[in-house]
């Protein structure tokens, strides 16, 4: 058996040229599929910064989005 580690990510999203109409509040909507475990893999997600406005999970096949 190989010697496992732990390996740290982030995902870092960057928002360009957004115009936003005279008098609207600006707002960026983003979707993003949590880490799932694989064959050899385990992913844990620690932390979600700022706190999401819902997790949904898809009935078929578990992801979290």
């Amino acid at each position: 058996m190989k010697n496992r580690e732990w390996v740290e990510g982030r995902y870092w999203h960057v928002v360009d040229n957004i115009i936003v109409d005279a008098g609207a509040k600006p707002e960026i909507l983003l979707w993003v599929a949590c880490p799932i475990d694989h064959r050899g893999q385990k992913a844990e997600v620690t932390d979600i910064r700022p706190d999401p406005a819902d997790i949904v999970v898809d009935p078929e096949d578990g992801n979290r989005i």
